[in-house]
């Protein structure tokens, strides 16, 4: 078989694979993360999980806050592990 035959393959295959549904682990914490993260949602793709780093204090008086990729899932109805 050619080498263009089995790239034709391949890559037929794997838009198959992606109609089914795609379950990823979306990684991120800052602000700008969020905004890809909510874009997916509205896309209606939303992660298997997440992960990002703890809750941290912020500002003079040290109030602990999430990060705000954990802030928008909390803040959706989604089920999603954190």
């Amino acid at each position: 078989m050619s080498k263009d035959r089995l790239k034709n393959k391949s890559i037929s295959g794997a838009q198959s694979s992606i109609s089914v549904g795609v379950r990823y682990i979306f990684f991120g914490t800052p602000k700008f993360a969020a905004i890809i993260l909510e874009k997916l949602i509205d896309a209606g793709m939303p992660p298997a999980a997440l992960v990002c780093n703890p809750d941290r204090p912020v500002g003079r008086k040290q109030i602990i806050t999430p990060p705000p990729v954990k802030q928008l899932i909390a803040n959706s109805k989604l089920r999603i592990a954190i």
